[in-house]
């Protein structure tokens, strides 16, 4: 069995035949070689070839999968497993020659990796674990053999837990008057200290007394109670938690405050009995602390955590890591899936391999889960969390891209190294922080995508967290890691992706919806989950060879044909994920959310075709009514069905990686066969200008904005001398759009009175020849096309639709009178609403003056009235003089108070249009809920004041 694998028939001749014939006694009538398997996938049955079923007499005992060494074994799990179910086989085995997993079946659906390790780590051994289970001498008793069931959480005593906790924060809180913040920094603090005492108390020798209320008064009575308290608290850090709190850390309560908090303490242990219960209720307890007081950005969503822990298929015999660990989330949830495997394992299985369950948990506690936080109150907490569990030991304070903690200690795990034996890790679950830079030239300087191949004055932290996770993962390792999607559709960002292809395979991509970290402080981000597993020892060696002194562009022609570089790749798109953004949770009983399916369609990636979805549909639910055009909106991530998952080749990716881009493309590809890029029917336009002469900073330049309807509006006037930036001059029928709002439809036409005015340099602005302006825009803005503008679209942090994007989106050839009469109903419909949105807002005006004169009858306090009118209008004057912005003007205090006068001011402030000219349209437009100037004259002051006179005098207001 020493032969060197090449080939999956390697692995199956030289190392499965020897195995179970020779090692494990089974004869050669019980190997069933390319068995096939029929398997039911919804309505359809399909059969399928099993690499080997061995079975005992006549009854199928292990399902067998092979694989190349080229391969990592995470890319046969699914399928082995439907195998073993479709055969009730107990086991299944999958190995690459290089790695081996013997895989238990239990009830409860429970899949749990008995056996995890090397080929060569269990040779050496004899195979003995593996005989002592499933030999043919031992399997049926093995088989034979119940898993222990777990039991329900206490949800009672986790509530009550639950509560205790929230008791002493608020008590904190409120006898100190501290913010809720500092209060849970108190509150770590004192756990932190029960904690330790917990710890002298199991100590052999160690009489230490526990702090309670009567030693603090004690010291009160002469005048000692603070310094005598955080002697107490320091000399327990010093030992059992050195640096969690800095050099000189100290409790910050009056004593009274501590008095009382220690009472409520006084019977509660933070390592003794009831451990689950309290790990749990801890955690259920920090969202309510974290979310929305300046600690968000340490919490992940459960829902989220608990999504990237299933599809990770955490085992018993990982390493795992949080290089961001913040509060901890993604460590107890790992522990928590480890914890229950254990504890579901027979214990006869355990028996057999000379295991102890008691000694497992310790292992993985203390050995298996290692967090990292830069933030002082990130890791505090997340080493809290870990405590209330049973451990907080791995869990450090340091920058993680660094190889050393804050305290000079080298992390554990190092980053992997092959003649290290306990160097690396086997998972990493993170969710890094975004938009932060890494600067340290020193640390820049160890990494390919920082200053290793060429300086950089800077990266971002979650480019160079990437890397990290590749260097810390042993050969098939895996990673789960929320990045920005722009990471795997920026162009910018192609190098990140190339080095992602040189070392790793990826499994899964799974997009969220934008209020997915909101609670985390990023509310506008479009994130993904990452899913990486790293190259087997092999497949680098064979990218190596194969890549050497090819350019970039030929190693990627290269791992796109070369049959040896083709695996699959699970993409997802997630909508509803259970909870608003307030973090509110909207699931039903028993309810499953687009989460839970995905996990499903994960399981069965091995049988899934591309999606089947009615694009215009899904268009027309996703971006249609107004309620869904933001993305930003708290109504999205509330609609069910809108899931979509399917496997791409990787053969068949492009130089983005996104899901919606390539749902997108699938679907609509022989759409958009038979459309032309807009490349050829626009042009683009807007001559850049920066005031320079005298007389240019003098000037005062009209500056355009775009509004989510569609129009393009005068904003408001800039004074040369004002000006920051280059803007642009545009003309009548350019198309103007914001490049990071046009998804919601920020895109119109310029119109004939606003000629010659300016937009920020920012604004992409272009013009049509092939198609007439108003309808283009009228098409860009349509479901179909907003959904298309969001796939096109690519950024850093924010996506943007750039111009050379935009000449990308592939439009229809429509004639000339179809385009007119498109326009024209598109017009009438605007008209209508405009029409009904007026109506309306003058029936309220209407009411609400009518109202006020029942209250305030007209003739009464006319003189008062008058007079302070008269007052607010100097103010006004006065202090809105030099400003030349419109927005200014009428945001003004004063100006704000005309308007709540409400219809009496009226008659006033037309007299005062009349004979002192001022911008009083908005104030006449809000209080009267009336627009007598026409559309093209509005950007005109001059012609404003005429149109408002003359429907003053008309209602006999003003003479």
């Amino acid at each position: 069995m020493d032969t060197a694998f090449e080939t999956e028939g390697d692995v199956g001749a030289h190392l499965l035949t020897p195995l179970f014939r020779e090692v494990l006694g089974y004869p050669a009538s019980g190997l069933h070689w390319s068995k096939p398997v029929r398997i039911t996938l919804g309505r359809e049955t399909k059969t399928k070839q099993a690499d080997l079923v061995v079975y005992h007499d006549r009854s199928p005992v292990i399902t067998v999968e092979a694989k190349r060494p080229t391969e990592p074994i995470q890319t046969g799990l699914g399928q082995v497993d439907s195998y073993a179910f479709a055969l009730q086989t107990p086991y299944s085995v999958i190995t690459n020659g290089k790695h081996f997993v013997l895989r238990g079946y239990y009830s409860f659906n429970s899949r749990i990796n008995v056996i995890d390790d090397t080929v060569q780590a269990l040779a050496h051994a004899n195979w003995d674990k593996l005989k002592s289970l499933v030999s043919f001498e031992n399997v049926l008793s093995s088989i034979r053999e119940p898993a222990n069931s777990l039991p329900a959480p206490d949800e009672e005593k986790i509530r009550d837990y639950r509560r205790f906790f929230r008791r002493i924060h608020n008590a904190i809180r409120d006898r100190d008057r501290l913010d809720p913040a500092a209060a849970f920094d108190e509150l770590s603090k004192l756990l932190f200290l029960k904690a330790a005492e917990d710890e002298w108390q199991q100590q052999k020798g160690r009489t230490k007394p526990v702090l309670t209320p009567e030693m603090i008064e004690e010291w009160e009575a002469v005048g000692q109670a603070s310094e005598f308290v955080n002697q107490w608290f320091q000399s327990a850090t010093a030992e059992l938690f050195p640096g969690v709190f800095g050099d000189h850390p100290r409790i910050e309560l009056s004593a009274e405050a501590l008095k009382e908090v220690l009472a409520m303490m006084r019977l509660f242990h933070v390592k003794n009995g009831d451990v689950d219960v309290k790990g749990r209720a801890f955690e259920e307890f920090l969202p309510s602390q974290l979310r929305g007081k300046g600690l968000g950005q340490y919490f992940t969503p459960r829902p989220i955590v608990n999504f990237m822990a299933e599809m990770a298929g955490v085992s018993i015999r990982d390493t795992v890591v949080d290089f961001s660990c913040g509060s901890g989330g993604f460590l107890i949830k790992a522990f928590e899936l480890m914890k229950g495997k254990v504890e579901q394992l027979p214990d006869g299985t355990l028996r057999r391999m000379a295991l102890s369950r008691g000694r497992m948990l310790e292992d993985i506690k203390s050995h298996q889960i290692y967090g990292i936080d830069a933030e002082p109150r990130a890791a505090r907490t997340a080493k809290m969390n870990m405590l209330m569990w049973g451990d907080g030991k791995r869990v450090v304070r340091g920058n993680a891209l660094d190889t050393a903690d804050f305290g000079g200690n080298p992390y554990g795990p190092k980053e992997y190294q092959e003649d290290e034996i306990d160097s690396g890790c086997t998972l990493i679950l993170a969710n890094p922080p975004f938009g932060s830079k890494e600067k340290d030239q020193r640390i820049l300087k160890n990494y390919l995508l920082g200053s290793k191949l060429r300086s950089k004055a800077s990266e971002k932290t979650e480019i160079l967290f990437l890397e990290k996770g590749v260097k810390l993962l042993r050969p098939e390792g895996k990673m789960l890691i929320v990045l920005p999607q722009s990471i795997l559709s920026g162009v910018s960002h192609a190098p990140v992706r190339d080095f992602l292809h040189s070392e790793a395979e990826i499994r899964a991509i799974v997009t969220w919806p934008t209020h997915a970290f909101v609670q985390s402080g990023v509310p506008t981000v479009n994130t993904c989950v990452l899913y990486l597993q790293k190259f087997t020892k092999e497949k680098k060696l064979l990218y190596d060879k194969k890549a050497a002194s090819l350019s970039v562009d030929n190693i990627r022609s290269l791992l796109r044909r070369d049959p040896d570089f083709d695996y699959p790749i699970f993409m997802g798109t997630a909508e509803f994920i259970g909870y608003e953004p307030s973090g509110r949770m909207i699931i039903e009983v028993g309810e499953e959310t687009d989460l839970d399916l995905l996990l499903k369609d994960f399981a069965d990636q091995s049988e899934m075709a591309h999606p089947d979805v009615d694009l215009f549909e899904f268009a027309s639910r996703h971006y249609g009514e107004k309620s869904f055009r933001r993305k930003e909106q708290t109504v999205r991530g509330t609609v069910r069905g809108l899931k979509t998952s399917f496997v791409l080749p990787f053969h068949e990716t492009a130089e983005r990686l996104d899901p919606p881009y390539y749902i997108f493309g699938y679907q609509a590809g022989k759409i958009l066969e038979s459309l032309t890029p807009l490349a050829d029917a626009v042009q683009a336009s807007g001559e850049r200008f920066f005031p320079e002469t005298e007389d240019q900073l003098d000037a005062e330049y009209p500056i355009l904005s775009v509004s989510s309807d569609g129009n393009v509006r005068f904003s408001h006037y800039l004074r040369g001398e004002q000006f920051t930036q280059d803007y642009k001059r545009v003309r009548h029928k350019d198309i103007v759009y914001n490049p990071s709002r046009i998804n919601i439809g920020s895109i119109g036409v310029v119109p004939k009175e606003l000629h010659g005015s300016y937009v920020s340099a920012e604004y992409v602005t272009f013009r049509s020849s092939g198609l007439e302006p108003e309808f283009l825009v009228d098409l860009l803005r349509s479901p179909f096309y907003k959904m298309y503008i969001d796939v096109v679209s690519t950024g850093t942090i924010r996506d943007r639709l750039y111009y050379r994007d935009l000449q990308t989106i592939r439009v229809p050839h429509v004639d000339p009178d179809r385009q007119r009469a498109i326009r024209q109903k598109a017009s009438d419909i605007d008209g209508e609403l405009h029409r009904s949105a007026n109506e309306i807002a003058a029936k309220k005006v209407e009411l609400a003056n009518e109202l006020r004169e029942v209250i305030d009858p007209p003739g009464r306090n006319d003189p008062e009235r008058e007079a302070t009118f008269r007052l607010l209008v100097e103010e006004w004057r006065r202090e809105t003089g030099m400003h030349s912005s419109i927005t200014k003007k009428v945001q003004h205090p004063a100006y704000q108070k005309i308007i709540r006068m409400g219809g009496k001011v009226v008659p006033l402030i037309l007299r005062e249009l009349r004979d002192r000219p001022g911008y009083w349209f908005e104030a006449l437009k809000a209080i009267t809920g009336q627009t007598p100037v026409q559309a093209a004259d509005r950007a005109d002051p001059k012609r404003a004041r005429e149109a408002w006179l003359k429907w003053g005098k008309e209602k006999g207001l003003v003479d």
